[in-house]
């Protein structure tokens, strides 16, 4: 056997990685993530220490409080408002001006869903945020997971990690793909509702309706619509018809992040790794259609089966990093819920070739997509999620 026949063997069926190593690697995995986050912590509140709200200049959250903030004032279509947020996320005595803000890119249902964290300082309600939607997101999973896997294989994910620290809501998706997924086959209605939620995230969602349409789950169907639409209707009553006039006027600042250069090496769509190998937006867009479109059609054909909740919203779940031109990397966080989903099939029923390297990839690679992205100028990401989703399919469609 040559050497190159031994790698790629060794790669396809991955023997080396067995249960004793992934629990020891997963052990050094969480210890490094645990001290990153204390690190990351530490400089957060040093960051936040000059300014009088106590706010780090390094996370998202800055954008989700300042809405929320701007919700309680009685003025939230001015989350939508570039002065306004720009003044609203200015740091300490530094004038509005030199501070580069975060655009609020969320539809009025997140802003309602947020509003409450406006009631708390900024730290208190970025740890309420970040600590309790991972730890909500972890509860998932785990539950996801067959009871014989150690909470140390989901304390470990770097994803929710970067997620938190980011001060970003990854962790939504998780919780609604991971409570449909447990949910589906008993209570439909109420499985429908939490993928409803997605209505807050709908780029993550594309796939969604298809899986139910096709699985004919219309109970599942009619109340993922229903909730959506509710969200939307309660948002309106209480933010106003200027917040959503004024979230439609704003979707120009949404494309111009999708096209600004120095945001490509932080996404990990199709779109996105088109432009980082200096395609035009034509062609980025021609890619990321013909992805979207394989993508949905894979996903119907494994819910036309109807195999159960699991196939189906795994394969649904992971099609969202195929399908959406406009995802980050702390959206991955979501396919932690078909990554758990495979690793609980393959230490049940046998793993199949590709399935470790593809899940072990899946797990470290977000640690290092940034960097990959920046150093190499070639986006890995889609390939490393395209991988992911066909292992996806490959095992839905068993």
């Amino acid at each position: 056997m040559t050497l190159w026949t031994r790698i790629y063997v060794g790669a396809r069926d991955a023997a080396w990685l067995t249960r004793e190593r992934a629990s020891a690697w997963g052990l050094l995995l969480a210890v490094a993530v645990a001290i990153e986050a204390i690190n990351l912590a530490t400089q957060l509140i040093l960051s936040a220490s000059h300014d009088p709200h106590w706010r780090p200049m390094t996370t998202d959250f800055n954008a989700f409080w300042s809405g929320a903030v701007l919700v309680l004032r009685g003025t939230p279509a001015l989350a939508y408002s570039s002065a306004a947020m720009t003044a609203a996320q200015a740091i300490g005595a530094q004038p509005a001006h030199s501070h580069q803000f975060l655009p609020y890119l969320y539809p009025p249902i997140f802003l309602l869903l947020s509003w409450p964290l406006g009631y708390l300082p900024y730290l208190a309600a970025m740890a309420v945020f970040a600590i309790g939607g991972t730890a909500a997101a972890m509860e998932v999973l785990r539950r996801v997971l067959p009871p014989s896997w150690p909470t140390l294989a989901i304390l470990a994910l770097p994803i929710a990690t970067l997620n938190a620290a980011m001060g970003q809501n990854g962790f939504l998706g998780a919780i609604c793909f991971g409570f449909a997924l447990l949910l589906l086959d008993r209570r439909p209605v109420l499985a429908g509702c939490c993928l409803g939620v997605l209505a807050c995230k709908p780029h993550l969602a594309v796939a969604v309706p298809f899986a139910l349409l096709a699985a004919r789950r219309w109970a599942a169907l009619a109340a993922c619509a229903s909730s959506a639409a509710g969200l939307a209707a309660l948002s309106w009553l209480v933010l106003g018809t200027a917040s959503w006039a004024a979230f439609f006027a704003y979707a120009p600042m949404a494309r111009a992040v999708l096209n600004g250069h120095e945001a490509w090496d932080r996404m990990v769509s199709v779109y996105a790794g088109v432009r980082l190998l200096h395609g035009g937006a034509v062609l980025a867009t021609a890619a990321q259609l013909v992805a979207a479109g394989l993508a949905i059609a894979m996903v119907v054909r494994v819910a036309r089966r109807r195999p159960g909740a699991g196939p189906e919203m795994a394969a649904a779940a992971a099609a969202a990093a195929l399908c959406s031109p406009y995802l980050f990397d702390y959206d991955l966080l979501s396919l932690s819920v078909p990554m758990a989903w495979l690793a609980g099939c393959g230490g049940a029923r046998g793993w199949r070739p590709w399935e470790k390297i593809v899940l072990l990839a899946m797990v470290v690679f977000p640690l290092e997509a940034r960097n990959c992205n920046m150093a190499l100028g070639v986006p890995l990401s889609p390939l490393v999620t395209a991988a992911f989703f066909a292992v996806i399919v490959a095992r839905g469609s068993a």
